[in-house]
């Protein structure tokens, strides 16, 4: 059991094992307990959130590697003047992130 909280595997731990494992109880942690891991740790909340740029999350949807891929096959397509192909190829891929953007 010891090993599975080494590696972070609470969630296999059975639940008596998990709060042994934590240094708690059903019942929480006692209020001094609270209070020095309060200060050891400092609160337990979210950071400041960022907003993300609408143009960059557009940006972003075109790292995945098959849009890249498919990117690459319609601009191929398009050097051998076979431009049908090309054509649907680059639509596919600008509703599918225009669908994942949205």
């Amino acid at each position: 059991m010891r090993d599975a909280t080494n590696r972070g595997n609470y969630w296999s731990l059975p639940p008596q094992a998990l709060l042994a494992a934590l240094g708690s109880a059903e019942a929480g942690l006692p209020g001094t307990e609270a209070e020095a891991r309060l200060k050891r740790y400092g609160a337990n909340r979210l950071g400041d959130a960022h907003h993300a740029l609408a143009w960059r999350l557009f940006l972003a949807q075109f790292r995945s590697p098959l849009v890249l891929i498919l990117l690459f096959a319609a601009a191929v397509a398009a050097i051998v003047h076979d431009w049908l192909d090309s054509l649907i190829v680059a639509v596919i891929v600008m509703i599918s992130t225009a669908i994942s953007f949205i």
